[in-house]
């Protein structure tokens, strides 16, 4: 299983997505049914009434070029969380759950040579 760690930020704050590629060739039959990361905002902020999202994108390199452009990728699951107001914490681990966005189920199985990014 890939395994980065790193800390990006943008002047500001803000909206951030962050997209990483995969090829998971013996993939077949296994599912990915999670995400873990960790997030945090600046005081005087915190994560309450914010929401955290997580895809999981199809990339079908249809030019061959090994770039990705919005036409090659599509949405095939979603994780996210929404913290209630109260919420008064500023950083933290977070363990989404994904469901696959066409059948709703829990999860996400990979198919033969799905390439994935997330």
């Amino acid at each position: 299983m890939p395994d980065v760690t790193t800390i990006t930020t943008i002047a500001g704050g803000g909206e951030i997505e962050f997209i990483t590629g995969f090829q998971i060739p013996k993939g077949l039959g296994y599912s990915i049914d999670s995400t873990t990361f960790f997030v945090a905002i600046d005081a005087p902020d915190s994560l309450g009434a914010k929401i955290v999202e997580s895809y999981i994108y199809e990339w079908n390199d249809i030019d061959q070029n090994g770039g990705t452009t919005v036409d090659e990728i599509s949405i095939v699951a979603l994780a996210f969380q929404e913290f209630p107001a109260a919420v008064a914490a500023r950083q933290g681990y977070l363990t989404l759950s994904f469901f696959d966005i066409n059948t709703f189920e829990p999860g996400f199985k990979i198919l033969p040579i799905t390439k994935l990014i997330w």
